[in-house]
């Protein structure tokens, strides 16, 4: 998914950019993951979903 939703992460904060984002999954929001897991691509709602739940994410960052 590159569509521009990670611009705004400093390059030196990309790994723990992406460590707490998938802690933050795991922990919160693994519905979302199972659902990625059983439907096996992203679909416009379900690429919605993950959109919002990264956007979500982001203001905890």
């Amino acid at each position: 998914m590159q569509n521009g939703k990670f611009d705004d992460v400093e390059v030196e904060q990309v790994g723990d950019f992406k460590n707490q984002l998938r802690e933050y999954l795991e922990t919160r929001k693994k519905d979302l993951l199972r659902k990625i897991e059983t439907e096996g691509k992203l679909g416009d709602e379900l690429e919605a979903e993950v959109s919002d739940t990264i956007d979500a994410f982001k203001k905890t960052f």
